[in-house]
């Protein structure tokens, strides 16, 4: 009996062992292998990304509409629109950009086999691969997160990250919601940027 259990749950583990990260300047990217892990891990949480209608818009958003994410909800930018390629929300000028778009938001979720620890800031700095800088903890719907900022490459970004508890591992998996943009462009963005991660909910 105790053969046959063991039996049964290898796929599950090779699921979760083979999931690669796909990374970007700006730190983890969304990607479908990884997002299958993650389903597993959260249990019937859809990962479909649908628009909603707003309920509150933040003043430092232009024109901005209420989006649905999982199980989260954000306001962006009126203009902003999802690029198909690379699975990121941008403006509407760089939605058809061969390339990753300069100004972006990455939302997605590593699972925990992805993570050495159940510590926070060691998850978000194995995320971005480079010490965060502004840390601030927040709590949202329960989950413990903390948002940051960091430099990498050409580009300046800031974040949000949230642990959320799964039934199989002692780690949790680690939501982010990341926003980017060149070095010297960044500070027009920030007070948008900001305003993003401030409207996040579930």
């Amino acid at each position: 009996m105790k053969k046959g259990i063991a039996f049964l749950s290898l796929p599950l583990i090779a699921a979760f062992l083979l999931v690669p990260l796909a990374c970007s300047d700006n730190g983890p990217a969304t990607d479908t292998e990884n997002t299958q892990a993650v389903d597993q891990a959260r249990s019937k949480v859809s990962q479909k990304v649908e628009t909603v209608q707003p309920e509150a818009v933040s003043s430092s958003i232009k024109g901005g509409k209420q989006v649905k994410a999982d199980q989260f909800t954000l306001v962006i930018p009126g203009d902003w629109k999802k690029h198909q390629q690379f699975d990121v929300w941008c403006p509407a000028n760089e939605v058809d950009s061969i390339r990753l778009p300069d100004h972006h938001l990455t939302q997605g979720a590593r699972p925990p086999t992805m993570l050495n620890s159940s510590d926070l800031v060691e998850g978000i700095k194995a995320s971005i691969g480079t010490d965060p800088q502004d840390l601030k903890m927040v709590k949202i719907g329960g989950m413990n997160g903390a948002t940051c900022s960091w430099e990498k490459g050409a580009y300046q970004s800031v974040g949000l990250f949230l642990q959320e508890k799964n039934p199989m591992f002692d780690i949790p998996i680690l939501n982010f919601f990341i926003l980017r943009a060149p070095k010297n462009s960044f500070p027009q963005h920030k007070e948008t940027y900001e305003a993003i991660l401030e409207s996040i909910r579930i």
